[in-house]
């Protein structure tokens, strides 16, 4: 059985895991929204809730596009280190989907016209830093 992936490029794998409940997929697409809109609030220290609501749109958005790709890259990855240590495989994985990620949301933030260009990169690095903590902490309880 396949569950719904619900959150950021590189939630794909955790989501798509039949023994997580959706609730958990449900819980860690909030905790990214929060973490990233308080992150973009910190950077602008304009309004929390136009901040968040950035954090939704931007993750909204990466969650589509990373549907195709999560599949694509976890695919590639394991094709081509097939015989190399999951740590490795999990590693090169969630370093490919921060980098999707960070593209995908700073080309939102930037058409959102949130601030400058160097402040989004600079704020969306950051934000995609701090979640992919979160995702990483997550994958490496998984893989125990």
């Amino acid at each position: 059985m396949v569950t719904i992936v619900i959150a950021d490029v590189g939630l794909g794998p955790i989501a798509r895991d039949p023994a997580i409940p959706l609730l958990v997929s449900v819980g860690l697409f909030v905790a990214i929204v929060m973490i990233e809109g308080a992150v973009l609030w910190a950077f602008r220290r304009k309004s929390l809730g136009r901040s968040l609501l950035h954090a939704l749109i931007m993750n909204l958005v990466s969650t589509v596009i990373g549907v195709v790709l999560t599949a694509l890259y976890f695919l590639l990855i394991s094709q081509i280190l097939v015989s190399a240590p999951a740590a490795l495989r999990v590693g090169l994985f969630l370093l490919s989907t921060w980098v999707s990620s960070v593209l995908i949301e700073g080309l939102v933030l930037l058409g959102l016209k949130w601030e400058n260009q160097l402040k989004t990169w600079q704020a969306v690095m950051v934000a995609n830093a701090l979640s992919y903590i979160l995702l990483g902490l997550v994958t490496v309880g998984i893989l125990r």
